[in-house]
C-alpha cells in the first residue's frame, strides 16, 4: 500500500511500529542539548537497548542532511552500545544511504522499517519451501484444474478474476464470499492462491502477505485475537505480537483467507454465530481484504437473516434499578455490530464457484492420468455415470473435484474392476459407496489383519466420534483409546497368544488407512478423514445402520447439508427400511431420544422419493401418524414449506418442540400447537398460522415476513424473543414490544402491551409520529410544510387529515390569524410529546390511529 505521512504522522507512526513491538518510547529526548524526537528502549536480556530515532518526511541527500547523520554519530559516541536510525518517508540517495552506513546509522524508509518488523520469513519458508506443507501445496498446484465462477457477474477462471481483484487496490469491494457445494474444490482454491499469492509476495508482485485460516478448526466460539493466535502458531510466526499483527492486517499489509465458514458455523448457534461475525468484522480495518468460502445456506447475499444473524434486545424498555445506564452501553456496543455487519455486506463481493465442466473434468484426468490409458478409461468411464436426480433433470456430479480426485486415488481398484465401465447411473450415495468399498479393499490388500468390514466399522465409529465432538482430527491417545473400545476381543485374544505389541499393531495398521491423512497438531501428530465429505457419508451410514438395528444414537451429533444430500440419493430399499423403522418406534420416541434425528435426516430423501403431487402431511404421517404429533422433538433443518409442493400441516402438534432452521414458509399450520416450544432461525414467513397457539414459546430470529396469525395464541411469549420482517426499505428487525405489538396488528392474541408498538407496525405511522415530534415543541410551523414535506411526503392525505382532526380536537390553532400558521395547544404539545417521545399513545390520538391505520387487536386479558 502507498503510504503518505506529515512532520506529525510520521514520528508517530515510528513510535507506534516500535511500541506495537515491545519497546517502550519517550519523544523529544536531549543528549547533550541535542534533541531526537523518539528513543525506544527494550530489555535484551539483562541488558537495556536503547535505540536513538531521527524521522524526517524529506528525501534525503548529502547536500540538505548531513546535520541528521551528525545527530546520530552523537548519539551512538555518548551512548555507548545504543543503535542509531533514521528513517525518512521520502527515501534516500545512494550517497547518503552509503555514508550513514559507513557513520554505524541504519537507514529505512517507512516500509523498509515495517519489512524489518514483520519477520515473516519462517511464514513464507513454509509456504514455499522444502517442508511437507510445502510440498504439499506444490503437488496440488503442478495438477490443479481451474474451476470458474459462473454467476449474475458473468463467467470467469476463479484464480485469474481473485488475483485481478486482489492487485486492484480501486476494486471498492474488499471482501469476496466465494460459495460452492461440497467437493467444488473450495479449499483447494484457497491454497493455490496462497500458494501463488506468497510467491507474489516474496517477489515484490504482490503488496499484501496472504494469511490463510482454516475456520474449520473452530467448532467453539471465538475472537478476533484467538482467531488469529490459531494462524500464528500453527504458521511457523508465533514469535510475532499480537498487536502489530493487528496492525498489519489494519494498514493493508495482509491478504485474509478465511476457508470454510460453513463447517465452523454448523456446530454453532446463531447468536454464538453473530459473535465470530463480529470478530471478523474486528479484523476489517479500512485497508484489509478477504476472501471467506463457504456452502451457500451459510452465508449468502440473498439471505438476510445471515447477516443479522441474531440482534440487540430492546434493553432501553427495561425498569431495573440501576440497569438503565448499563443497558444502554451494551445496546450501542450491539447496535455498533449491526453497524459493521452491514458495512461488511455492502463492502463485498459474492461469487459462485461451480464444478468443473465435462472438458475441464476430461482435461485433469489426462493431466493425472495422461501415460495411463487403461487408468483413464476406468476413471472416465466411472464419471460418466455420475448424476445427481434433482426435480426431474439430472446434473452431473462427475465434475466435482472432490469426486475426480478419490477417483484417481482408486484408479488400480478400478482397472482391475472390469465391470466398472457398465452399468447404469450412479447417485451421490453409490458413487461414495464405490470408493469406500474400492479403499477398504486395497487396505486389505496391503495388511491382513483387519477384514475390510471391521476396518469400515472402526472407521464409522471415528467419523461418528469427530462428528460429535465437533473435532476434524484425532490425536494418538484418543485413537488408541478408541481401538481398544472397538477391538476387545481382537486384542485380548491376540495378547492371550503372547503378542505383547497387538495394540500398537493395530495403532499402526488403522492409522494408515487409505480414508485418512496425517495432520499436524500443535506437540503432536493427529489424523482426520482426507475430505470432510467422505467423514459426513461415513458418520450418515453409521446413523442409519445404527437406526436399523433399533439402536439409540449420538444426539450431539451435526447434521450436516452434505449427509442430507448424501440421504436424498439413499437407496429405496434402505429409506423403506429406516423408514418403517422409525415409524414404528415414534410413538416411543421419549424413550429413543434420537428418533427426531433419523426424522430430519429421511426428510429429504421422503420428499425426493414422494410423488410430486403428493401434500407434504402425507409423507409426515407416514412417520407419525395421521395426527402429526411431533411435539416434544427436536427437528433441524427439515423442510416443512410450501415452496416445491403443498404443505397443509394444519392441527400439527408440536407442543414442547425444539425447531432450528426449519422452514414453515407459505405452509398451512392453523390450529398446530406450538406452546412452550422453541424456534430458532426458522421461516415462518407467509405461513397461515390462524388459530395457532404459540403460547410460552421463544422464538429466536425468526423470518416472520407475511406470517398470518389471525386469533393465534402468542401470550407468555418469551421476552427475550427476536424476529425479522423484511420490507421494500429492508429488513426491519423486532423484539420485546416491538414483537408483540406486531403479532397484535396481525390479528394474535397476545400480553397487554402499549398500543404505540401495536400502531408502529403500520408504515405509516411514521408520518403521524414525525408530524407529532414537529408540533411538540410548541413553535410555530407552515402548514404546508408540516401537511406536505419530509415524511408526510409518503401520504399526504393522510397528514391533511390528521392536522385536520387534531384542530377538531382543540390539539392544533391557527397561530396570529394567518391560516398558513399552526402551532399545537399545550394539550396537544403534551401529546404529541408522549407520542413522538415517550412512545405512548393517548386516548384521542388513539381513536384517530385506529380509524386510519387498524384497530389494536385484543390481549389476553
Amino acid at each position: 500500500m502507498d503510504f503518505t505521512y506529515t512532520e506529525q504522522t510520521l514520528p508517530r507512526a515510528v513510535a507506534w511500529l516500535f511500541e506495537s513491538n515491545g519497546y517502550s518510547v519517550t519523544e523529544d529526548v536531549s543528549v547533550q542539548d541535542v534533541v531526537f524526537p523518539l528513543l525506544a528502549k527494550q530489555m535484551a536480556g539483562l541488558v537495556e537497548q536503547k535505540v536513538f530515532i531521527e524521522v524526517t518526511i524529506d528525501h534525503v541527500n548529502m547536500v540538505k542532511h548531513e546535520g541528521l547523520i551528525a545527530k546520530l554519530v552523537l548519539a551512538r559516541r555518548q551512548v555507548l552500545g545504543s543503535q542509531q536510525v533514521l528513517v525518512s518517508s521520502g527515501g534516500f540517495t545512494d550517497e547518503a544511504r552509503d555514508h550513514a552506513r559507513m557513520e554505524g546509522i541504519l537507514v529505512y524508509t517507512f516500509q523498509e522499517l515495517f519489512r524489518q518488523f514483520e519477520r515473516t520469513d519462517p511464514y513464507i519458508e513454509h509456504v514455499l519451501g522444502d517442508g511437507d506443507f510445502a510440498e504439499s501445496l506444490r503437488d496440488l498446484d503442478e495438477v490443479y484444474e481451474e474451476p470458474d465462477f459462473d454467476d449474475d457477474r458473468g463467467v470467469h477462471r476463479a484464480t485469474e478474476w481473485l488475483t485481478h481483484w486482489v492487485g486492484d487496490e480501486t476494486e471498492p469491494s474488499r471482501w469476496v464470499v466465494v460459495v460452492g457445494e461440497y467437493g467444488t474444490g473450495k479449499t483447494a482454491l484457497t491454497r493455490v492462491l496462497q500458494r501463488r499469492w506468497m510467491s507474489d509476495y516474496r517477489e515484490g508482485r504482490l503488496t499484501r502477505l496472504p494469511f490463510r485460516v482454516e475456520l474449520r478448526d473452530f467448532s467453539r466460539q471465538f475472537d478476533a485475537r484467538g482467531l488469529l493466535h490459531h494462524f500464528l502458531d500453527r504458521n511457523e510466526l508465533a514469535h510475532l505480537n499480537i498487536s502489530f499483527v493487528e496492525s498489519m492486517i489494519a494498514n493493508g499489509r495482509v491478504m485474509l483467507i478465511l476457508d470454510g465458514y460453513d463447517e465452523m458455523a454448523q456446530f454453532l448457534n446463531v447468536r454464538e454465530r453473530r459473535a465470530c461475525l463480529e470478530a471478523l468484522t474486528e479484523l476489517s480495518g479500512d485497508g484489509v481484504r478477504g476472501i471467506l468460502t463457504s456452502r451457500p445456506n451459510y452465508f449468502t447475499e440473498a439471505e438476510e437473516l445471515q447477516v443479522f444473524e441474531v440482534l440487540y434486545r430492546n434493553l432501553d424498555t427495561r425498569s431495573q434499578i440501576g440497569a438503565a445506564a448499563l443497558d444502554k452501553e451494551v445496546l450501542e456496543q450491539e447496535q455498533q455490530v449491526d453497524r459493521m455487519l452491514e458495512q461488511f455486506v455492502i463492502q463485498r463481493a459474492e461469487r459462485q464457484l461451480r464444478d468443473l465442466s465435462p472438458e475441464q473434468t476430461i482435461h485433469l484426468v489426462k493431466k493425472r492420468l495422461g501415460d495411463d490409458p487403461a487408468g483413464e478409461k476406468a476413471v472416465t468411464g466411472i464419471l460418466s455415470r455420475v448424476f445427481r436426480p434433482e426435480s426431474t433433470r439430472e446434473y452431473s456430479l462427475g465434475g466435482k473435484p472432490v469426486i475426480v480426485s478419490y477417483l484417481l486415488d482408486v484408479v488400480e481398484e478400478l482397472k482391475r474392476d472390469e465391470a466398472s465401465g457398465s452399468g447404469g447411473k450412479l447417485t451421490e450415495w453409490q458413487i461414495y459407496e464405490l470408493i469406500i468399498n474400492k479403499l477398504m479393499l486395497r487396505d486389505w490388500a496391503r495388511v491382513k489383519n483387519l477384514p475390510p468390514s471391521d476396518r469400515l466399522e472402526f472407521l464409522r465409529h471415528l467419523a461418528v466420534r469427530l462428528s460429535s465432538e465437533s473435532r476434524r482430527s484425532i490425536r494418538e491417545a484418543a485413537f488408541r483409546e478408541l481401538i481398544e473400545e472397538r477391538f476387545p476381543g481382537h486384542l485380548a485374544k491376540q495378547r492371550a497368544t503372547g503378542t505383547a505389541d497387538a495394540a500398537d499393531a493395530l495403532f499402526d495398521d488403522l492409522r494408515s488407512s487409505s480414508t485418512l491423512t496425517r495432520s499436524r497438531e500443535p506437540g503432536e501428530y493427529a489424523w482426520q478423514f482426507s475430505h470432510n465429505s467422505l467423514r459426513e457419508y461415513l458418520a450418515l451410514t453409521f446413523l442409519v445402520s445404527e437406526h436399523q438395528s433399533g439402536r439409540s444414537l449420538p444426539r450431539q451429533i451435526q447434521l450436516t447439508d452434505a449427509m442430507l444430500t448424501f440421504s436424498r440419493s439413499m437407496p429405496k430399499d434402505v429409506l423403506e427400511g429406516s423408514l418403517a423403522q422409525l415409524a414404528m418406534g415414534w410413538p416411543n420416541r421419549s424413550y429413543s431420544k434420537s428418533l427426531d434425528r433419523i426424522l430430519t435426516l429421511l426428510w429429504p430423501a421422503l420428499l425426493q422419493n414422494a410423488p410430486a403431487t403428493e401434500d407434504k402431511r402425507d409423507i409426515l404421517a407416514r412417520i407419525v401418524g395421521p395426527g402429526l404429533d411431533i411435539s416434544k422433538s427436536r427437528l433441524s433443518q427439515v423442510d416443512f414449506s410450501a415452496d416445491a409442493r403443498p404443505s397443509d400441516l394444519h392441527r400439527l402438534s408440536a407442543s414442547e418442540t425444539e425447531l432450528s432452521g426449519v422452514s414453515f414458509r407459505a405452509a398451512r399450520i392453523e390450529r398446530s400447537n406450538f406452546s412452550d416450544s422453541i424456534f430458532e432461525a426458522c421461516n415462518l414467513s407467509q405461513a397461515v398460522a390462524d388459530g395457532a397457539s404459540f403460547k410460552r414459546a421463544l422464538i429466536m430470529d425468526c423470518d416472520i415476513t407475511g406470517l398470518r396469525c389471525a386469533e393465534a395464541d402468542f401470550t407468555a411469549l418469551d421476552r427475550d424473543s427476536t424476529a425479522v420482517v423484511k420490507t421494500s426499505r429492508g429488513a426491519q428487525i423486532i423484539t420485546g414490544e416491538h414483537l408483540i405489538g406486531h403479532l397484535r396488528a396481525q390479528g394474535a392474541v397476545t400480553d397487554d402491551v402499549n398500543p404505540y408498538y401495536v400502531f408502529a407496525t403500520n408504515s405509516d405511522f411514521e408520518v403521524i409520529e414525525k408530524i407529532c415530534k414537529v408540533l411538540a415543541d410548541g413553535a410555530q410551523h407552515q402548514r404546508r410544510g408540516v401537511q406536505q414535506r419530509g415524511a408526510a411526503e409518503r401520504n399526504v392525505p393522510l397528514a391533511r387529515k390528521f392536522l385536520e382532526y387534531l384542530f377538531g380536537c382543540d390539539y392544533l390553532i391557527v397561530k396570529g390569524g394567518r391560516s398558513e400558521m399552526i402551532s399545537a395547544t399545550s394539550s396537544g404539545r403534551q401529546a404529541c410529546h408522549r407520542l413522538a417521545v415517550e412512545k405512548k399513545v393517548d386516548d384521542t390520538l388513539g381513536r384517530f390511529l385506529e380509524e386510519n391505520l387498524g384497530r389494536p387487536r385484543r390481549s389476553a386479558n
